[in-house]
């Protein structure tokens, strides 16, 4: 990249700025014997020096006296050699110069042939070794009273007491450009660690990069995958629209089909009613005719408690018949408002589908996307939890009143005399029992209408139950007054008893359940979406 190469080439030149001064100090050089008098200047310049050239002169000409010094025999070479080791004390420690000065001294005396080295400065010379708990300064008052007994001695100690200091400060300029070397050397080392610490550095940020491009391109194959994950979610929606419509499309189908065939059992059952009941009618009008005067007044008392008790159970029937149909009613609505939150499913879907072109610099807004997506999820399940639970609750009660019905029927026949009344209607009873439930049974294996199938086929069961039980009364009924009407003489209030009971019979309307006309208004389960809404 453009940046990454600016990067490298500033961090060269700024390699190539700090080694620069570092490779100059490397060409100095402690010879002196090319730095002339017509040089000198030239040099106190390019040191920076703040000496005068009186002072320089000075300095090179003792330096040139400790370089001769230095080149004499081995008296005056370690003699030289012992000043050097100690020139850093000895502009403050004055015992140190004079130590200096006696073995200078003594290894001029050394040259001599007529003159023989004091013994009290002995000690002092260059082969001897002064212990270290001698006693220094009475040694060295000795020996100089010793050299001051001599003119000539006390010359030549003189002379290099003076000389002692300025020896020592022309080494030490040379020290201090030692000092200086190891300094640069230093700084060197510093700068050298401090390049490779960058360098080290940019290769971590090019890896960083390399790092964060491999995640980019990890995070748009992720987001190709989303992409093609809610494509996919798209048209699976659409599918479970379309097999939901066929479903509801057979479901009609089989309805009608079921309706169509329980009306010609009913049509058929009516005609075989009928012809058994006119068949018995004409049997049992002779048995009739002598029992009738006898049992007139208790057959009446018995209808008329019957008709009562029958009408009662009529409209407990009724009553039942109306909340199953408003139970239909709340879960065609139901139905409806699935349909509307599928449709709304998919309308969020196709957003969150466009909202996806912009995931790369939204992931934050992504994460929240599929947090509240579940946690609308997690109130749908909750809902249709409750609705299934409502649902079986209300069907419990309707199982619950048609057993205490069959119960409260079959008690009546075991605590009573048969009759053919009750023979008859406990005959229509199974008859309206026998329903094929094989095409529900059907419908219930499908995995989109399992829970749907089961809740229909049991409120279809309980609804032809019901029907069928009250067109058996009814028809029952109105043969029982016919037979009465013309073969018994019945008094103005049983008469009119009986008219009433049968009016009211007769005018029992049956509503038939129609998906047509479902209604928002009855629904008790509209509070369970609300969330969704």
């Amino acid at each position: 990249m453009p940046w990454i190469l600016s990067m490298r080439l500033t961090t060269n030149c700024i390699f190539l700025a700090q080694l620069i001064p570092c490779c100059w100090g490397g060409f100095w050089s402690r010879d002196s014997d090319k730095l002339t008098s017509s040089s000198r200047q030239t040099y106190a310049l390019s040191t920076d020096a703040v000496l005068t050239p009186e002072e320089l002169d000075a300095i090179f000409l003792s330096q040139d006296s400790l370089r001769d010094y230095a080149r004499r025999p081995d008296c005056f070479r370690r003699a030289a050699s012992l000043i050097r080791s100690h020139c850093a004390q000895l502009d403050m420690n004055e015992n140190e110069r004079v130590n200096a000065a006696i073995s200078m001294t003594l290894c001029e005396l050394a040259t001599a042939k007529h003159h023989s080295v004091p013994l009290e400065c002995v000690p002092f010379s260059v082969e001897s070794n002064i212990s270290e708990h001698s006693p220094i300064s009475r040694m060295q008052g000795e020996c100089v009273d010793a050299l001051s007994r001599s003119a000539q001695f006390w010359s030549s100690y003189s002379g290099y007491l003076r000389e002692v200091p300025q020896l020592c400060f022309a080494f030490r300029r040379w020290h201090d450009i030692d000092t200086a070397r190891e300094i640069y050397r230093n700084v060197t080392l510093q700068q050298g660690t401090l390049l490779r610490y960058l360098i080290a550095r940019e290769r971590a940020t090019e890896r960083s990069m390399e790092s964060w491009e491999s995640r980019l391109s990890e995070l748009q194959d992720v987001v190709s995958q989303m992409n093609h994950a809610t494509r996919k979610m798209d048209s699976g929606i659409a599918d479970l629209a379309s097999e939901f419509d066929y479903t509801l499309r057979m479901f009609r189908d089989a309805m009608t089909d079921v309706r169509r065939e329980q009306e010609n059992r009913e049509l058929q059952l009516l005609h075989e009613n009928s012809h058994a009941l006119e068949d018995l009618r004409q049997r049992h009008g002779e048995e009739l005719r002598g029992l009738v005067p006898i049992l007139a007044t208790s057959l009446l008392q018995q209808v008329n408690a019957t008709l009562g008790e029958v009408q009662a159970q009529t409209r407990t029937s009724l009553d039942v018949a109306n909340r199953v149909q408003d139970q239909w009613i709340s879960f065609g609505a139901e139905i409806n408002n699935l349909a509307q939150y599928i449709i709304l499913l998919s309308a969020t879907a196709s957003e969150v589908a466009h909202t996806f072109d912009g995931s790369i610099r939204q992931g934050h807004v992504l994460n929240q996307t599929q947090y509240q997506a579940t946690l609308s999820a997690t109130h749908l399940i909750a809902a249709l939890a409750n609705l299934t639970t409502a649902t079986h609750a209300e069907l419990e009660k309707i199982n619950n009143v048609s057993a205490a019905m069959i119960q409260r029927t079959l008690v009546q026949v075991e605590t009573g005399r048969p009759s053919w009344l009750f023979l008859r209607f406990m005959r229509a009873l199974g008859t309206a029992l026998c329903v094929d439930l094989d095409f529900v049974d059907y419908l219930s294996q499908l995995a989109s209408s399992r829970l749907l199938s089961a809740v229909l086929a049991l409120v279809g069961f309980l609804l032809r139950l019901s029907f069928s039980g009250l067109v058996t009364i009814g028809i029952f009924v109105l043969s029982m007054k016919r037979s009465l009407t013309m073969r018994l003489p019945i008094s103005d209030s049983s008469a009119t008893s009986s008219a009433l009971t049968l009016r009211f019979v007769v005018n029992v309307k049956v509503f038939p359940v129609s998906l047509v006309s479902l209604n928002d208004s009855a629904d008790p389960f509209n509070d369970l979406f609300v969330p969704f809404r």
